[in-house]
């Protein structure tokens, strides 16, 4: 259908992840530090059921969040005359997306803290598979709103899947009282409490990250230019599969290793970090290379389009730094710094891609770069330094 017509169903995606990623994250994480600890005594079903309210109110803001950014991009595509759907029916996409997201980082989260890793993996590879082999058929048949209706299935089959599993894991012989029940519902309320400078910061990035590479991207290059960017981050997404896939283990290994010690917590820190950073360049590397031929399938100028991956590699190996300390600063309880530090990161892209993008698309490409490189290294400095006693949580 065109690149633009891609570029409206990219930005559709992004606009339901940006307000739901920052929220889905931080809740993810408690999820897995909970389930670490709690398991054995209480079960998997009673600390879902702890964070359930929470769910709910963090699926609202998301989905409202999604469609107010759809709102503007929709109001500068109306402008130019080139809206490709109506915007009923991009809320409706956006707010299940948003819905569906939640759900899933959820579940996986609060599996991977039970070491139950495998579980994940069979949800998500057969939600992928399902995902692919129906996408041609859905596609020619419905157009883009079936690739969107498809998309919300694929976001929302692993978590559904998960949550439906619950019900069949085995549970503690004795029970979980209603004063236990109660408990666990305000520790998840406190670690959520605590995470909210995270919150913070990831909505910031993400804001950033849309303003930058949809909104501006759409202004300066129309929705072709947002096409062009939408490509690369979706293959961006392919080369940090593996990372986000780690995640939750990631969480719970460092915030095993935090409670035994600031030694064990640099060792893991320092693990997690170059595997992330390994696998990450070898796949990053392999797309960019790839990419004179992938460009071919998009109809557009091999050459232009392997600038633009190549750019989109080194963003995404360093993202892969910053995902790696971000997760580390959760642990540790140092999520105030962290949003100083990736405040000042973003703010620094914003100026950065303001001046240059409308002299070419490469700088919108470029910003993500400018924005990770300064947080790595800030973060390095002044906030990963582990060296005092670890600070538990008190419900």
């Amino acid at each position: 259908a065109g690149i633009g017509v891609l570029g409206t169903y990219s930005s559709l995606q992004i606009s339901s992840s940006a307000p739901i990623t920052p929220l889905s994250l931080p809740l993810a994480n408690t999820a897995t530090l909970m389930a670490t600890e709690h398991t054995a005594e209480h079960g998997l079903r009673a600390i879902g059921v702890a964070h359930r309210w929470i769910i709910g109110l963090f699926a609202l803001v998301g989905a409202a969040g999604g469609c107010a950014l759809v709102l503007l991009a929709s109001t500068e595509a109306a402008a130019q005359d080139k809206q490709v759907m109506s915007l009923a029916a991009a809320f409706v996409a956006v707010a299940l997306l948003a819905v569906s997201q939640l759900l899933t980082h959820f579940s996986v989260g609060l599996y991977h803290g039970a070491q139950r890793g495998r579980d994940c993996a069979q949800a998500i590879g057969l939600t992928m598979v399902a995902a692919t082999l129906l996408c041609i058929p859905v596609v020619i048949t419905w157009g883009i709103e079936g690739a969107l209706a498809l998309a919300v299935l694929a976001a929302a089959g692993p978590g559904l899947w998960l949550t439906w599993r619950l019900r069949t894991l085995p549970r503690p012989a004795h029970g979980t009282s209603p004063a236990q029940q109660q408990a666990l519902r305000r520790e998840a309320v406190l670690r959520i409490r605590q995470a909210l400078p995270s919150v913070i910061s990831t909505i910031i990035r993400n804001g950033t990250s849309w303003f930058c590479c949809i909104y501006l991207a759409g202004r300066f290059h129309g929705p072709e230019g947002v096409g062009l960017v939408t490509i690369g981050l979706q293959w961006m997404m392919l080369m940090q599969l593996p990372i986000s896939s780690w995640g939750g283990r990631i969480v719970s290994d460092l915030g095993a290793a935090n409670d035994r010690g600031p030694e064990d917590f640099n060792a893991a820190l320092r693990q997690w970090f170059g595997k992330c950073m390994l696998v990450t360049t070898v796949s990053s590397v392999a797309v960019a290379v790839a990419f004179p031929v992938l460009a071919q399938l998009y109809k557009v100028d091999a050459w232009h389009m392997t600038m633009l991956m190549a750019v989109n590699a080194v963003a995404s190996i360093l993202a892969a730094a910053t995902y790696v300390y971000e997760r580390a600063a959760f642990c540790l309880r140092r999520q105030r710094a962290w949003l100083w530090l990736s405040g000042a990161a973003d703010v620094c892209q914003i100026v950065f891609t303001l001046a240059l993008a409308p002299h070419a698309l490469l700088f919108i490409v470029a910003g993500p770069i400018v924005s990770a490189a300064l947080l790595m290294v800030s973060a390095r400095v002044f906030v990963l330094q582990r060296t005092g006693p670890s600070h538990q949580v008190n419900p």
